[in-house]
């Protein structure tokens, strides 16, 4: 089994726009090969995932980054995915009503600065500085 990944257009080995995002993808499991293509939003999120032949997957994102999966795409194990109807901010934030990050800021490394708290549905948990937990 072989796994190629193509991080340039027309699965090309090199480019100048290669930011790291892979755009195609060939599988070979010695009897058949996969062809699977990605795209991306303008802040590089997965916006659609497909296999030549076969499947297509749209995702769609609220203003906190959480993504769900429009109901129209291939879903295998459709209970275990969000999905959205409409391929609309709101949507996706309706079934994340609490996810999200409030109170807080980060540094140039990435930690927090200041107090905050991360909501994941009823549970949450609460971050200090240097990106520590305090308590859930």
């Amino acid at each position: 089994m072989s796994l190629v990944n193509y991080y340039c257009a027309n699965q090309q080995t090199g480019c100048a726009s290669n930011n790291g995002n892979v755009l195609a993808r060939t599988i070979d499991d010695g009897s058949s090969i996969y062809t699977q293509s990605f795209e991306y939003d303008g802040v590089n999120r997965l916006e659609r995932a497909s296999e030549v032949g076969g499947w297509v997957r749209d995702y769609v994102y609220d203003r906190f980054g959480n993504r769900a999966v429009r109901d129209t795409s291939y879903l295998p194990y459709p209970t275990r995915t969000p999905q959205v109807a409409e391929a609309t901010a709101s949507a996706v934030e309706a079934i994340y009503p609490n996810n999200r990050w409030t109170g807080a800021t980060h540094d140039a490394a990435g930690g927090t600065r200041g107090r905050g708290a991360v909501f994941l549905g009823a549970a949450g948990a609460v971050y200090g500085g240097r990106t520590r937990r305090w308590r859930i």
